[in-house]
């Protein structure tokens, strides 16, 4: 419930601004913004808000990308799983294109115990993380390396531009038991 609405406010922020009008650096005279390539809609847009599914966020959860220069960002992420809640912090590293940017990141994660013990063995990733007793009492913290590599589109001309999607593959290593479970995720982000 607490992701929905968080959700739902990001949504509401990123249409406000874009119906202002005067909200993006970058507009032309139109009401369309035309960008040479990421690093050039970077520039511009230092604040990304987004949404993501699987990785270092678990279930779902939402993201804020904070980009630094052309192709240095921080990414700050809250999600939720199945008998879990998480939280991450990664540094991306973006490479110059168009339309399709491949990246990198590599951070931490924290994923602990939402309090219902029923759900937490439901986790694929969960169960192969968690001791027996972890697994029996339903409580829990794991620390977890992350890292990745991915594809994104940016949408860099018209009403949409500043809109992405992107994908990843990627791996999230244990401290406790150094064990490196490979992983996956999809999502977007709108940068303003």
């Amino acid at each position: 419930m607490k992701m929905m609405t968080l959700l739902s406010l990001i949504a509401s922020f990123a249409l406000a601004q874009e119906n202002s009008g005067d909200g993006f650096i970058g507009k032309t005279q139109g009401s369309t913004s035309d960008y040479e390539s990421n690093y050039k809609l970077r520039q511009d847009r230092k604040v990304g808000a987004g949404v993501g599914i699987g990785g270092a966020l678990g279930g779902m959860g939402g993201l804020i990308e904070l980009n630094i220069e052309d192709e240095n960002a921080t990414l700050v992420g809250f999600g939720m799983g199945s008998g879990y809640q998480t939280m991450s912090l990664a540094w991306k590293k973006s490479f110059e294109g168009e339309y399709f940017t491949p990246y990198t990141t590599a951070g931490y994660s924290r994923w602990w115990d939402s309090g219902s013990k029923s759900q937490a063995n439901r986790s694929s990733l969960l169960k192969n993380f968690l001791s027996d007793s972890e697994k029996q009492k339903s409580k829990f913290g794991l620390d977890l390396v992350t890292g990745s590599v991915g594809m994104q589109y940016n949408q860099l001309s018209g009403e949409l531009a500043g809109s992405s999607f992107y994908i990843e593959l990627g791996g999230l290593l244990s401290f406790k038991k150094t064990q490196l479970i490979p992983t996956g995720s999809v999502g977007a982000f709108y940068y303003f």
